[in-house]
């Protein structure tokens, strides 16, 4: 196989406890040179005080521009139903103030045709900040599976956007390595967590928000998945697990992740 070259980024959900210019401390402790960022609040997590010039975002930034670290995606984007997606420039604005990389994109309806213009709408808007649209697929999202999701951006006419694939809700809901294949090209960002092949329904979500496995811990075909996606993309590492401390969590993380890829290919 060709050389590839992954960069790691810290996901805010794995340091979730931390206030946002400690995560940056935290993450260029452990050598990740880029994190994510939850800029938008939402529920249930606190609230990091990035939305508009405050205290803490001036801190952030300078602590970025200080320990070299890049903020490689904001979050929080859910078009629901009655979202207007004007709501979401305060956050575009301040994600432009922090970095200006990627934002994710999260429709939450279960009906399509309702947030097709919406979604379209957001990139479009996207585009303006300077900003790359991905898609996380999820069983709890409007876009479930990689098919699903390239059929719905060829609809809107928005070729340009990538799936993020999050491998605890991917492999959950019944992606296989070969679906990772046939649809290659579309995926542009990988979040890496661990768990058994199966669990209830019921602690799914808890589990996703409290109790990931570090990579390697669990029956999920990281090594296989790693292997299968495009070279270059950044392997976001989201591992909120309450068994480790926030410091033995990221340390362990990162171990694991860089384990997991073939040699001299992470940096």
């Amino acid at each position: 196989m060709h050389p590839r070259s992954h960069s790691l980024c810290l996901e805010f959900l794995t340091a979730v406890d931390l206030d946002a210019p400690s995560f940056i401390t935290l993450a260029a402790k452990h050598g990740f040179q880029r994190v994510s960022l939850l800029v938008n609040p939402m529920l249930p997590y606190q609230d990091f005080h990035l939305l508009g010039d405050t205290a803490s975002r001036r801190e952030t930034r300078q602590r970025c521009n200080d320990l070299g670290v890049t903020v490689d995606m904001i979050e929080a984007f859910n078009i629901q139903a009655d979202t207007d997606a004007a709501s979401f420039i305060p956050a575009m604005e301040s994600g432009k103030v922090l970095g200006n990389g990627i934002i994710n994109l999260l429709p939450r309806d279960e009906d399509e045709a309702r947030i097709e213009d919406c979604f379209a709408r957001a990139c479009e808007l996207a585009d303006t900040f300077g900003f790359r649209v991905v898609t996380e697929i999820s069983r709890r999202a409007t876009l479930k599976t990689l098919q699903q999701a390239v059929r719905f951006f060829q609809r809107i006419g928005r070729p340009d956007v990538r799936i993020l694939l999050d491998t605890l809700h991917f492999f959950r809901y019944g992606g296989t390595l070969e679906d990772v294949r046939a649809h290659r090209d579309w995926i542009g960002r990988v979040q890496l967590s661990d768990g058994p092949t199966q669990m209830p329904l019921a602690d799914q979500l808890t589990e996703a928000r409290q109790h990931r496995l570090i990579p390697g811990d669990g029956d999920l075909p990281l090594r296989g998945l790693l292997a299968e996606v495009p070279a270059g993309i950044t392997i976001g590492v989201e591992v909120p697990n309450r068994d480790f401390s926030t410091d033995e969590r990221v340390r362990r993380s990162r171990e694991a992740t860089l384990a997991l890829l073939p040699p001299s290919v992470a940096h």
